[in-house]
């Protein structure tokens, strides 16, 4: 009687073992999985929005914007520099 209990608990445990395994397992087959298919959105992105002359041109739209800006303060500054005299 005692073997028969002792079979019966292995063969929970190795149940139990087995079916943890098998979803460990069916986990990393989907991240995999999910890992490529971002990876492929990624480069798709990359290729057709992420251009480096995308950002050149925003960069000098940028740039021009804060040198008139900086023009702008500087003439403000010496026109309140002329009428203070």
């Amino acid at each position: 009687m005692e073997a028969y209990i002792i079979w019966f608990i292995q063969a929970i445990v190795l149940t139990a073992f087995g079916l943890v395994i098998w979803f460990m397992q069916n986990n990393i087959t989907n991240t995999r999985e999910d890992i490529i298919d971002l990876r492929s959105e990624l480069n798709n992105v990359k290729t057709n929005y992420l251009h480096k002359d995308d950002f050149k041109e925003f960069k000098t739209e940028l740039r021009n914007i804060f040198n008139e800006i900086k023009n702008d303060i500087r003439s403000l500054s010496n026109h309140h520099d002329k009428g203070s005299q």
